[in-house]
């Protein structure tokens, strides 16, 4: 009998994380139970993983071992030297303890769960974080006739792994598939209608990773024209539902790409947005200037980039120099070192899959776009970004390797 203990865990934390996490309407006493059982699952997930003989990339472990002593240096530091509330503490390190524990469960999960089990995950998790975002972003935009209150996790992060999937199974199967991309392209239109400018760019550099892997499969030159022109198709057609349906916010940002096209400088400067995203990289430089090797650690609160004032309840920046802020250069170098070793040992994992290596090759490539804005630990949607990933990559590792062809005379192979 096939045990159900993976797949009841994998699905108990991505269904818990995308609607506990950043929901308001949720006690604060459900979140820290949510986060309790998220440990208590990691810890049977890794100590199975151990005892199931071999079975944790030395990758991945390198990197929840980083992440956890970057912790536990900081929590040794703040009961020692009790300067920083402890609930404050914990709200700001929250995304760095949780990704540790994503892995751990996201490689059990994918090593156990079928192929199918964990795509249907990924997919709704996809759209459960697209259908969030749209709504959360539009209320705060004040777009019109949108009604709905926020439900959960609004986060660029939650729905890329499905829309990578979609594009990496299209590009890189051996047959044409076309309900995949169908999937990516109607869950990029939902965050189109956002009216977010940065889901542009981490888009574009998708589909345009994405066109670059299908020129490596069968009918490259097809696959090229379906995905762009379904592109272009489905922006469009996202944009004329923006005007219909929240008052053409996404129409009318997406023409600051045209002023910045014109204007140069200029539009940027005049951007309220652009401006108080310059000046977060201004202050992150500064206060890391103020204790660059050790930082000043997590729980510390920060001045809002709109008023400049520290109210306590603003704990990041939109800066990828936040982390330096945090916990120096040394939390920092150790952090990025853990990263890159859990997300490498997850490409090693899928050579023998090349969807699933499309698939996570095209996901990093959009997240790079996102790291402009923050350091990946710092957003909320991160952890479960990784879970996605890393449970691909060990449904992948299952895949048998393929078998090489057998000469035959003059060459030619067994049709």
């Amino acid at each position: 009998m096939t045990d159900k203990g993976p797949l009841v865990r994998g699905v108990v934390f991505a269904a818990g994380y995308v609607v506990v996490v950043q929901n308001a309407g949720i006690p604060v006493a459900v979140k820290l139970s949510f986060l309790a059982l998220t440990l208590v699952l990691a810890a049977i997930s890794g100590v199975r993983l151990i005892r199931s003989g071999g079975r944790v990339p030395r990758g991945m472990g390198l990197g929840v071992v980083l992440c956890v002593a970057v912790l536990a240096v900081s929590f040794v530091s703040l009961v020692w030297t009790p300067s920083t509330d402890p609930q404050d503490w914990l709200r700001d390190a929250l995304t760095y303890i949780f990704f540790p524990a994503a892995v751990l469960i996201g490689l059990e999960f994918g090593l156990t769960a079928s192929r199918r089990q964990v795509f249907a995950l990924l997919w709704s998790v996809g759209a459960f974080g697209a259908l969030a975002f749209t709504v959360t972003w539009l209320q705060r935009r004040g777009a019109e006739g949108v009604d709905i209150e926020s439900f959960g996790l609004a986060s660029s992060f939650v729905p890329i792994p499905a829309i990578a999937l979609g594009l990496g199974v299209f590009c890189a199967s051996t047959r044409i598939r076309m309900l995949p991309l169908v999937g990516a392209i109607v869950l990029s239109g939902v965050l189109i209608l956002s009216g977010g400018r940065t889901i542009w760019v981490y888009l574009a550099v998708g589909f345009l990773v994405a066109a670059c892997a299908a020129l490596l499969a069968p009918g490259r030159a097809l696959r090229v024209g379906i995905l762009l022109s379904t592109a272009v198709a489905a922006a469009s057609a996202a944009l004329a539902l923006s005007a219909a349906l929240a008052g053409g916010i996404a129409a009318d940002r997406v023409q600051w790409f045209s002023r910045v096209a014109e204007n140069g400088w200029a539009a940027f400067s005049n951007d309220g947005s652009a401006v108080e995203r310059v000046r977060a990289q201004e202050w992150a430089h500064q206060l890391w200037l103020a204790d660059p090797v050790w930082g000043r650690g997590w729980g510390q609160p920060f001045q809002s980039v709109t008023t400049g004032v520290v109210t306590g309840s603003i704990f990041t920046l939109d800066s990828p120099l936040i982390v330096l802020v945090k916990v120096g250069l040394v939390g920092t170098l150790l952090l990025a070192i853990a990263l890159v070793s859990v997300f490498g040992s997850a490409l090693r994992l899928t050579r023998t899959d090349r969807e699933v290596r499309a698939h996570l090759v095209v996901a990093l490539a959009m997240t790079a776009v996102l790291t402009l804005n923050g350091f990946p630990l710092e957003n909320r949607g991160f952890s479960i970004f990784a879970f996605c990933l890393i449970a691909q990559a060990a449904v992948a590792s299952r895949t048998p390797a393929p078998r090489p062809t057998e000469p035959q005379l003059l060459g030619v192979s067994r049709a």
